[in-house]
């Protein structure tokens, strides 16, 4: 099984892999696919594979058999990825920004909706605010009460607390006070090459702020897939020394680009990093449920 962090073609070795797919396709003319698969998925066929078309089944195997090798090939490279725990993910994020001209990005992938997490873990926040983070913009938060009681205090009002805490053991809400610091409808297009131009509705939304962080809360659980997300609410991201997201890979296409460095951090949350601790039930006996270091 591969991690979702590592999956992505915009790390390697899996861009890579994909590189030399498509090197496979031009010199034999077969059609590839490689799928790395999706670890939260307790179904037979999880894990990676790869689907070949050809004119005959002796080149569609041949072309497979190729890409499946590079695949086997590149499992240890997949396997020294290391993702940081919060503390210490936080602390290199606030090192690094210190002489970055551009947001350090954390990923907080454990809390990513997109796998089934709720987006309502406080972990990563609580932790920002513990090293004193400073111009740290974190998104997205479900938390409709938040959302609601933010839009009936105004801008410029206080929350006393933020979050429920999130559903899992060791969470608690984040005492305030929290400053409403702007207020929207969470309607705008996107500019992420992933769902470009497509309308995105976070409902009632709202950028709290406390110290040097500030926490976007929407009412309608998603990823921050678009930078859109910040600046349609009025920050601007270019100012912002971290910039902490509950996502996994989908936000790469909207943010790497202007990430200094990605930073892969392990916060609580209910979408476990490492697919070697979830309790499969349906698999194959014959998949590792992790990357093997060699």
């Amino acid at each position: 099984m591969i991690p979702i962090t590592t999956g992505c073609t915009y790390v390697e070795p899996a861009g890579g892999l994909y590189r030399h797919l498509s090197a496979i396709e031009r010199e034999t003319g077969v059609h590839l696919s490689l799928n790395m698969g999706f670890p939260p998925a307790d179904i037979r066929d999880a894990g990676p594979s790869v689907t070949a078309y050809g004119e005959t089944q002796a080149a569609a195997d041949a072309a497979a058999d190729a890409l499946f090798s590079a695949l086997l090939a590149a499992e240890r490279e997949f396997a020294a990825h290391r993702p940081l725990p919060a503390a210490e993910a936080v602390a290199k994020a606030i090192r690094i920004s210190a002489s970055a001209s551009r947001p350090v990005v954390l990923s907080d992938t454990q809390d990513n909706p997109g796998a089934g997490a709720p987006s309502n873990t406080t972990g990563l926040i609580a932790e920002l605010l513990r090293q004193g983070a400073e111009r740290t913009a974190v998104g997205i938060l479900h938390d409709p009460a938040a959302a609601a009681a933010a839009h009936r205090s105004g801008t410029g009002g206080t929350l006393a607390t933020l979050g429920g805490g999130g559903t899992g053991p060791g969470q608690a809400p984040l005492p305030g006070p929290w400053r409403v610091a702007a207020l929207s409808d969470g309607r705008f297009r996107g500019t992420s090459p992933m769902l470009r131009a497509a309308e995105t509705r976070m409902g009632p939304t709202a950028l709290l702020a406390q110290d040097g962080v500030e926490v976007l809360v929407a009412s309608i659980r998603q990823q921050p897939i678009h930078r859109e997300v910040f600046t349609h609410i009025g920050v601007d991201l270019a100012s912002r020394a971290i910039v902490a997201l509950k996502s996994s890979a989908h936000f790469r296409a909207g943010f790497q680009e202007i990430a200094e460095q990605v930073i892969v951090c392990l916060a609580p949350g209910a979408n476990l990093e490492d697919p070697g601790c979830f309790a499969f039930a349906k698999i194959r006996p014959s998949v590792r449920l992790r990357p093997a270091p060699g």
